[in-house]
């Protein structure tokens, strides 16, 4: 579904783009959508710090070296600093921040960073939608250098305008976010605990995954 919405709208900023001429703004549209490609294969391939146990060690032995409140009873590893158990990947992640369904993966140690570049690239895809859709909107059918049909041309720019708009919002919040988190040294599971503990709720369970 992720990579179905931008095809959709990648086929209609080349559209608009072709059809006014705007060659810069076609390149800068390839150029961030073959980084973001590479940044989110690289994310949806990676292992997500997953902290492997060692088939050796029993749990029994585990639990006669360490306090049961720093062992992980599905995984049997022993937790790490800021590690936490996701429940759909089914495995402890080395400095665990959410599982993100549109990569399908954990976002840990090991990949963090590239999911923060991904949020830049997608906010920047998202705001050159708008900008693209924007311009083309006061552009007449006789301007245009290609003869496009005017219901394709008007369904392209309310298309990207209400891409641009909602995911741009959403993507800049998440932004905000992960800038925190990187500039604290925190995760967001840790933030939201630590929320949660501010307003009096009670505290997350180790196992609990966020979204």
């Amino acid at each position: 579904m992720y990579l179905v919405l931008f095809v959709v709208t990648l086929a209609m900023n080349v559209t608009l783009a072709l059809a006014d001429h705007k060659l810069i703004t076609l390149g800068f549209i390839a150029l961030i959508w073959t980084l973001d490609i590479i940044v989110f294969t690289t994310i949806w391939c990676s292992k997500a710090s997953f902290i492997e146990r060692d088939p050796e060690v029993s749990l029994i032995s585990l639990m006669e070296t360490f306090e049961a409140e720093s062992l992980c009873p599905f995984c049997r590893v022993i937790r790490l600093p800021q590690s936490r158990h996701c429940n759909i990947c089914n495995q402890c992640v080395e400095r665990y921040d959410h599982h993100c369904p549109w990569v399908n993966n954990c976002i840990g140690r090991t990949n963090h960073a590239n999911f923060y570049i991904h949020l830049l690239l997608v906010l920047a895809y998202c705001i050159t939608s708008l900008i693209n859709a924007s311009v083309s909107l006061f552009k007449t059918s006789e301007e245009l250098v290609i003869k496009v049909p005017t219901s394709l041309i008007t369904t392209s720019i309310v298309t990207l305008l209400a891409f641009g708009l909602f995911f741009g919002m959403l993507i800049s919040v998440l932004v905000v976010n992960q800038t925190q988190n990187l500039m604290q040294g925190m995760t967001s599971t840790e933030r939201t605990r630590r929320a949660r503990t501010l307003t009096g709720g009670s505290e997350f369970n180790q196992s609990e995954t966020a979204n």
